[in-house]
């Protein structure tokens, strides 16, 4: 049986290339750089759906870059990702192979094998530059490195100007921004809600209308409109060097996007993206297609454009002659998708395998385990929570927290229950396929047509579960993305690295989601420590650190315990780069508990002993100010930790044992004001180690053993809350420190975290954990977030 989309063989490799060579000129010379070779700037969205751009018709959503590429060259109105799962999908991009060819790159959070050969590679090694930024291929494990800088996608730089800045004069490049928009939270784009409107906006019928949906949908939207504001300033950059005419320039999202029956479904909302691309010197603009374009054909596409044959493993092919009037070349009539396993949801860590085909009229899905559920087991298994396939958001918590409601049964139905083996959609009377009719007489024959289609695919293209569907190969490959809170996967032990050169060490932070925090970190096992976005430890000293700060200038300010040299603790500035002591007081009493940096080059102290006291403290070790506090003094060391200095310029200092956090007037001692926290009872240990003030006036508290956060108002009346109990995870393992985040979320450590327990999380106002860290050890005392996601933090008092 013919096949719409036949598997490259020896007379397509040949076709392929003579094109490419035909199109490019005879100049064109694979030894030698040549100036008419293209450059090639891929600009990739990470979770960005189908038709959520103007061009596209989306007329909620402003998207200019995107439009003035699709207007200069080509829009795509039928671009599939192939693959609903980022790492599988960006797998495909760069191999130009279907998904279930890839091995372990076939799933999330997997391996990528090193043998697979990448465009990127294949570019570099004939005359270009190549690299890229933010997220490359990813999330998974590469070359013995869990996302580290060594990537398929080329050599990692901190930006595309740097890049540029590297490329040889006269060399042609080839760069992929990676953005992290507009991935889930959506609590980053809040510069790029102008013009949003929830009233405004479509709800597609898989999910219910209702307002929280209307906000959720808005929320996505700033942060597609802040990734077109970024291309946009990329597309500048070139414009300005004069180098956008012969730049190769796609924009495009990776997969749908993260809804129920979005993204790690293969339905159009998990697998159509809004696709253009511009060429000035060779393709004409204005140009709209309809002509399936799958993620397969990219490499092919990339490779053709600088003059390169594709490789005979690949199933896809270059669209180039569809684009440059070079030729007519028959076209595919149809794609293909596929999904293996998404997150490890499942117990057994199974996947869900899916393969189907996609035409103008019809979409055709073989579920080949029906038996399992779709959206992942309803209890947690390793990953993410219930219902793991469907990413943690607002419309997922509202759907599943009225699940029994009738106006929202059928929303539950669709989105997280078990599916049949077979599904069959008419896309003329249900684009947005909710409407099974595999069942249906009348489709019996074009089912019997479309499943026929897909197994000769299948077949033709090695996929492995042709000849058993039930195949369990997927499955038993590495998971390397982190807990939910449950036991973990058996996994084969590791070799420990040479010690002849030891790599920068690596930690586990969660990429479930896009958040990236830097952070010092203190008190872990005598070690005070910086930690990058990435993981990487990038700073340590062995000191036993109670409190510390990273200082605007890079040093770094510590409170210690005891320690040698310290005998009652005291107070440090570490120059960062030499790691040299450029300041240190001696504490006075019997331990010095924390430190805090105050204008005029002066600190504030907390000494602990038989009279326990806060001083103030100049460059010289002088004590300028003291003022007594009044706690308990039978147990030195539990008397108190975080004393701050508030903005109304009294201090805030959190009793251990007195279970209450007092305000002081300095000098005079004075407490001005009290905030207990024995509302529970004494017995569940709510000892305050943390207490700051907030710029609404309320105070956030860390209540140590008693493993809760608690906000109160200025009469000490708790208005908001967390513990295990909300989050629904064993997280809270006595809750020393805590941040509060400019956004209004909250990071909390847990300092009895040892192993591979989480260390540090955040949680938002509606207590969902939306990222957290398991390196290390053991647990932080206190800690101070640094930058998120590149940015420093403007507000770090909050700590």
């Amino acid at each position: 049986m013919k096949i719409p989309v036949p598997f490259r063989g020896p007379f397509l490799r040949t076709v392929s290339f003579a094109l490419a060579a035909l199109f490019l000129s005879a100049a064109v010379c694979s030894e030698e750089p040549s100036s008419t070779r293209p450059n090639i700037l891929l600009l990739l969205a990470d979770n960005w759906a189908w038709p959520h751009a103007s061009a596209c018709g989306d007329k909620s959503v402003s998207t200019p870059t995107f439009d003035s590429i699709a207007k200069n060259g080509v829009l795509f109105r039928s671009t599939f990702c192939q693959v609903p799962s980022c790492s599988a999908a960006r797998a495909v991009l760069l191999t130009g192979q279907a998904m279930h060819r890839l091995g372990e790159a076939a799933n999330l959070w997997g391996r990528f094998p090193a043998q697979l050969q990448v465009y990127p590679q294949l570019l570099e090694k004939n005359g270009y530059t190549t690299g890229y930024t933010i997220k490359g291929w990813a999330p998974g494990f590469y070359k013995g490195k869990k996302n580290s800088s060594v990537n398929p996608a080329g050599k990692k730089h901190a930006s595309f100007a740097a890049f540029l800045k590297k490329v040889p004069a006269g060399k042609p490049f080839c760069f992929w921004f990676g953005s992290h928009d507009p991935h889930q939270p959506w609590n980053r784009g809040d510069d790029f809600r102008a013009g949003l409107d929830p009233a405004k906006v479509e709800v597609p019928p898989y999910v219910p209308d209702h307002p929280v949906v209307r906000n959720t949908i808005v929320d996505y939207y700033a942060e597609v409109q802040r990734f077109d504001h970024e291309c946009g300033q990329l597309l500048k950059l070139l414009k300005d060097r004069g180098q956008l005419a012969n730049t190769l320039v796609m924009m495009v999202g990776d997969n749908g996007w993260q809804m129920p029956r979005g993204l790690a479904n293969v339905y159009d909302a998990g697998t159509r993206v809004p696709m253009a691309v511009q060429w000035p010197e060779r393709i004409k603009g204005g140009q709209s297609l309809d002509h399936f374009i799958s993620f397969e054909d990219f490499a092919p596409t990339f490779l053709a454009a600088a003059g390169l044959p594709a490789r005979e493993e690949m199933t896809g092919r270059s669209f180039l002659p569809l684009v440059t009037g070079t030729g007519e070349t028959p076209w595919r009539s149809a794609v293909f998708l596929e999904r293996e396993r998404h997150a490890n949801v499942r117990a057994g860590n199974r996947s869900y395998p899916c393969r189907a085909i996609r035409t103008k009229q019809h979409l055709y899905v073989r579920n080949l385990e029906p038996e399992l559920w779709a959206a992942g087991d309803p209890k947690t298994h390793w990953a993410v929570g219930p219902y793991g396939d469907i990413d943690n958001t607002p419309i997922k918590e509202l759907i599943l927290s009225q699940r029994n409601k009738p106006e929202m049964k059928p929303f539950f139905e669709l989105g997280f229950l078990k599916r049949p083996a077979e599904e069959l959609y008419d896309l003329s009377k249900d684009p947005h396929q909710v409407n099974n009719i595999a069942a249906v007489e009348t489709y019996s024959e074009k089912k019997r047509e479309l499943a026929g289609q897909l197994a000769s695919w299948m077949k033709e293209t090695a996929d492995p579960r042709a000849g058993d569907p039930t195949l369990v190969r997927f499955d038993s490959f590495e998971y390397f993305g982190r807990a939910a809170g449950q036991k973990a996967p058996s996994r084969k032990k590791k070799k420990a690295p040479s010690r002849k050169k030891a790599p920068a060490k690596k930690v586990s932070i969660s990429l479930e989601t896009p958040i990236r925090h830097s952070f010092l970190g203190l008190g872990n096992a005598s070690k005070a420590v910086i930690v990058g976005e990435d993981g990487t430890i990038e700073w340590k000293v062995n000191l036993p650190a109670s409190d510390g700060w990273v200082l605007p200038g890079g040093n770094v300010l510590l409170a210690l315990y005891r320690t040698k040299g310290f005998p009652n603790g005291g107070v440090v500035e570490i120059d960062r780069k030499t790691k040299k002591i450029v300041f240190e007081y001696k504490g006075q009493q019997k331990e010095t508990s924390t430190v805090q940096p105050l204008p005029g080059d002066q600190f504030l102290v907390c000494e602990l002993g038989p009279e326990p006291r806060a001083v103030v403290i100049d460059r010289s070790g002088k004590v300028l100010k003291t003022t007594p506090l009044q706690c308990q003094k039978k147990n030195f060391h539990m008397q108190t930790r975080m004393l701050r200095l508030l903005p109304n310029g009294n201090y805030i200092a959190p009793h251990l044992l007195d279970f209450a956090v007092k305000e002081y007037e300095p000098g005079t001692g004075k407490v001005v004001r009290t905030f207990p926290t024995d509302d529970r009872g004494r017995a569940r240990r709510d000892w305050p180690f943390t207490a700051i003030r907030l710029g609404n006036g309320n105070t956030l508290i860390g209540c140590t053993n008693g493993n809760r956060i608690i906000e109160v108002d200025g009469e000490g009346k708790i208005v908001w809350s967390v513990d295990n109990d909300d989050i629904g995870e064993k997280l809270f393992d006595d809750a020393c420190g805590a941040q509060r985040l400019p956004n209004g979320n909250t990071v909390i450590t847990s300092y009895h975290a040892n192993g591979a327990k989480v260390k540090l999380f955040e949680v938002t106002r509606e207590k969902k954990v939306v990222w957290r860290y398991s390196g290390m050890k053991t647990g932080f005392h206190h800690f101070q977030i640094l930058s998120t996601n590149g940015k420093p933090l403007k507000n770090n008092t909050w700590k």
